[in-house]
């Protein structure tokens, strides 16, 4: 059975939307948070030492990709860093 264009939008439209509710989800547990510290695993790989408003400390790692394969890159005011000097 083929999946005309319109069906393949529609479908692309959803999983899009699905990928927005499960970042902004992920996300917005930031909001209140205070950042400690930056860390490094001495694998190339950065992150963010988190103090979250109930106390709680965990670390955001920069990845390239949601399979960890490697550091990734990010952004602040608009300048990019990719990992790349």
């Amino acid at each position: 059975m083929k999946v005309s264009a319109v069906q393949n939008r529609a479908q692309n439209k959803s999983n899009m939307n699905k990928v927005t509710k499960f970042y902004t989800e992920q996300l917005s547990q930031l909001v209140g948070s205070k950042v400690k510290s930056v860390v490094n695993d001495g694998k190339g790989f950065f992150g963010l030492e988190i103090i979250f408003p109930n106390k709680e400390e965990k670390v955001i790692w920069f990845l390239q990709d949601d399979e960890g394969n490697g550091p990734g890159s990010f952004e602040i005011n608009g300048e990019s860093y990719n990992g790349q000097a």
